[in-house]
């Protein structure tokens, strides 16, 4: 499966990269975090439905940034994406 990606750092946070992973044809508008949690809200009926999962992956201080951003999406990629499933991760 191939994947595309789209990566920015956001100003004020914590995270030195952030980026949303979706399968190769996904619509333009999965890449626009707002619109793509908003999406997720309106799919969602349940109140107590899971939205996300967040997983925590620790990372050697070793290796550089991008080499962490490298472990973290050869990681998603087959794990996290198998089918409709998107990806928002920050590092």
């Amino acid at each position: 499966m191939s994947v595309s990606a789209r990566a920015s750092t956001t100003p004020g946070r914590t995270a030195s990269s952030s980026e949303i992973l979706a399968p190769q044809g996904a619509p333009e508008w999965v890449y626009d975090r707002n619109e793509l949690w908003n999406a997720v809200e309106a799919a969602e009926r349940r109140k107590d439905a899971q939205l996300a999962r967040e997983i925590e992956i620790g990372l050697p201080i070793e290796l550089t940034r991008e080499q962490q951003i490298d472990v973290v999406r050869e990681f998603a990629q087959p794990t996290l994406l198998p089918g409709p499933l998107r990806k928002n991760d920050c590092i």
